[in-house]
């Protein structure tokens, strides 16, 4: 908005310096109207005084009128430089506003995939923890049928060698080692 008092400003010390060119110029040649009739008919010196005094008010106003022009385009210059520096600078923050959005996108897909593999590795836990806990208990059956069969093993040999102090050995079964608790040792 300033730059744009600014020019308008310079417009009118334009249009103004011209209207006092003009005026000077005018002004200009009624003073050489007036020597050559001053000469021709003797005109009172006065008024060539009168009218150079005006001169030199409409050159001085002139010259400062120059020099406001200056000062006004030097400003606007400036102005012009500012606001281009604010649009680079806007540019430039909406450059790095699209590359955070890229990251940030980036970074949302990211976490969505490690959630999927969270959630699959979860799923294979359970599907491990499910496969122990099944091996557990077909290790446990096994290792029992494995120990009635050891039992049922020695109970055969203390017969045989006659280490029960019994005088005949019983017809065993698996479930007289589970009853009497022999263990084999």
């Amino acid at each position: 908005m300033g730059a744009a008092l600014l020019e308008e400003r310079l417009s009118a010390l334009k249009e103004e310096l011209a209207a006092k060119e003009v005026a000077v110029q005018e002004l200009e040649l009624s003073k050489t109207t007036l020597l050559e009739e001053m000469r021709t008919t003797m005109v009172a010196r006065s008024q060539v005084l009168e009218l150079e005094e005006k001169v030199q008010v409409l050159t001085g106003q002139r010259d400062s009128l120059e020099q406001e022009l200056s000062a006004s385009s030097m400003q606007l210059e400036k102005e012009k430089v500012r606001v281009e520096s604010m649009f680079r600078h806007e540019e430039s923050l909406q450059a790095k506003q699209r590359t955070l959005l890229q990251q940030l996108d980036s970074l949302d897909q990211e976490r969505e995939e490690l959630q999927a593999s969270l959630g699959e590795a979860e799923e294979d836990k359970a599907r491990l923890v499910e496969q122990l806990e099944q091996s557990q208990e077909q290790s446990g059956k096994q290792l029992q049928a494995q120990q009635v069969s050891a039992g049922t093993q020695v109970w055969d040999t203390a017969c045989a060698t006659g280490l029960s102090g019994a005088t005949r050995c019983p017809a065993h079964t698996h479930s007289q080692f589970s009853q009497e608790g022999y263990s084999g040792t």
